[in-house]
């Protein structure tokens, strides 16, 4: 969680520092209209808006299931996705601005073909960033559909899957199997006792 915070707010000022020359106009008139401002504006959606939006529903999601925190599967997919994700994020929006500062057009119906190897380099960057999306996606989206959650999450003394291996989500509302209030492995029915005894 703290790690997506971090990356979000250095991604704020990489982002913001590439912004510096568009509002001088002798530099603006060089890059106005080309992939430059395009680069620029994906760079702050992608490292403030998205990265710094993961670290807040895990942290609503941890204060949802009682200060639960990330299984070291949970933590090793969400934090090494948000890692790809910035790199991809980063070498991506800084490629769009060179081309841009290069001449590259925004909303031309064909591109120059001097341009292909920069496309080219923009197709891998955003390809990482979707393999590295789903790699921290994935423990979220689960989350909140109540799918494997003890997988991705634990508690103290709550670790793992249940010996079952079918584990009902902390998310999902379910029956009590467990009304002497023991510890199951199970972890939605864990986190249920514990609420109950406090």
């Amino acid at each position: 969680m703290g790690l997506s915070a971090l990356i979000a707010l250095i991604g704020f000022i990489l982002a913001g520092l590439q912004a510096l020359i568009l509002p001088l106009n002798p530099l603006n008139v060089i890059v106005h209209n080309t992939y430059y401002v395009v680069g620029h504006f994906h760079l702050m959606i992608w490292t403030i808006i998205v990265v710094g939006y993961v670290s807040i529903l895990l942290d609503m999601l941890s204060s949802k299931m009682n200060g639960a925190t990330l299984s070291s599967l949970g933590a090793g997919m969400v934090n090494g996705g948000v890692i790809m994700w910035t790199i991809g994020a980063l070498l991506l929006g800084y490629t769009m601005s060179f081309a841009g500062y290069e001449g590259l057009i925004r909303r031309w119906v064909a591109y120059p073909i001097k341009f292909l190897s920069y496309m080219d380099w923009m197709t891998m960057f955003a390809m990482i960033m979707g393999a590295s999306f789903v790699m921290y996606g994935l423990p979220v989206l689960l989350t909140l559909l109540g799918i494997k959650t003890s997988a991705f999450w634990e508690t103290s003394g709550i670790t793992g899957v249940s010996a079952s291996g079918s584990v009902p989500g902390i998310m999902a509302e379910k029956n009590d199997p467990n009304p002497e209030g023991q510890n199951t492995g199970n972890l939605s029915s864990d986190l249920r006792d514990i609420n109950k005894s406090n």
